[in-house]
Formats: structure tokens, C-alpha cells, sequence
């Protein structure tokens, strides 16, 4: 089960939040300035299938985004990737056989 994501505001402050998640722009109360804030970025684990349409979010869990894509992977061959939501991602697997990856037979023999 997915956990809360990192709401950030526009006073700086971070807030863990469950549902409902506020999209970028709404306004939730920052308990530290007591007044309601604008949300300016928000951070989610994800996990997002390269081939097909798998994609899933995990909230705050980096281990339960590494796992839903390593368990697409094996179930499925497929390169997935997973990282924390806007920023890059870390790819699990690959599915693309290359050159290099079956050159196993030594033709100097």
C-alpha cells in the first residue's frame, strides 16, 4: 500500500500528506504558519513500464516502487523504470537483445 507524498508550499515548509493528494497550485493549511498555503511541488515514488501501460505510484515508499518494478520486469521482460517523481529514473532490466549482450561465441576459435 502506497504511503503519504511531500507537499511542498509556497512558505517553504514540507508537509507529508495521505489522500486526497492536492495538485500543484491548490491551497492546503500549513500548520507551522497557521494560514492556508499554495502547493508548489509535490514528490512521489513511481514505477512506469517502458513496452505496455504498467504504471503505478508509491508515495513516499522508494522500496515499494523498486519492488512493483522489478516484479513488472520479471513478470513481464520488460525494461521499467521507477524514481521519484519529477526527476529521472533508475531503469530496472532490459528487454533489447544487442550485439554485445550475445556475443558469447569466440570466432578467433
Amino acid at each position: 500500500m502506497a504511503s503519504g507524498i511531500n507537499i511542498h508550499l509556497r512558505c517553504g515548509h514540507v508537509v507529508l500528506l495521505f489522500l486526497p493528494i492536492p495538485h500543484v497550485g491548490d491551497s492546503i493549511w500549513c500548520t507551522k504558519c497557521d494560514v492556508p498555503r499554495e502547493v508548489i511541488h509535490t514528490e512521489e515514488w513511481f514505477t512506469r513500464c517502458q513496452k505496455c501501460r504498467y504504471s503505478r505510484f508509491a508515495g513516499n515508499s522508494e522500496s515499494l516502487a523498486k519492488t512493483m518494478a522489478t516484479r513488472h520486469w520479471r513478470k513481464t521482460g520488460h525494461t521499467t523504470n521507477y524514481g521519484r517523481y519529477p526527476s529521472d529514473p533508475i531503469t530496472v532490466g532490459h528487454d533489447d537483445v544487442t550485439e554485445s549482450s550475445l556475443d558469447v561465441v569466440c570466432e578467433s576459435t
